[in-house]
């Protein structure tokens, strides 16, 4: 399964309170990615690379994935539940969100 880990950075205004579609995403790398399952257990870890893409190789089944702290502002996306083992494999995009909302 492929992870992508982006940011959406809040552009415009003094306060802005909402994502601007006109600011470009950022990729995030460097943070891990960890896959576990339904009794927590880990069954797949990875590191995004510079372009913001992890590659993990998960057994079939349903799993939360799970990505780790980044450089602030960025606060860290709420664990996704995911399918893994679905023909073909879904790419799962991980959004960070600013804390400066």
């Amino acid at each position: 399964m492929v992870v992508v880990a982006v940011y959406q950075p809040l552009c415009g205004g003094p306060e802005p309170v909402t994502p601007d579609p006109g600011c470009p995403e950022e990729v995030v790398a460097g943070v891990e990615v960890t896959a576990t399952d339904a009794s927590g257990a880990v069954v797949a870890r990875a590191t995004t690379d510079g372009s913001g893409r992890a590659v993990l190789d998960i057994p079939a089944g349903a799993v939360t994935l799970t990505a780790g702290p980044a450089e602030a502002p960025r606060i860290a996306p709420r664990p996704t539940q995911v399918t893994a083992g679905t023909s073909p494999a879904p790419t799962v995009t991980l959004r960070y969100e600013s804390s400066f909302q």
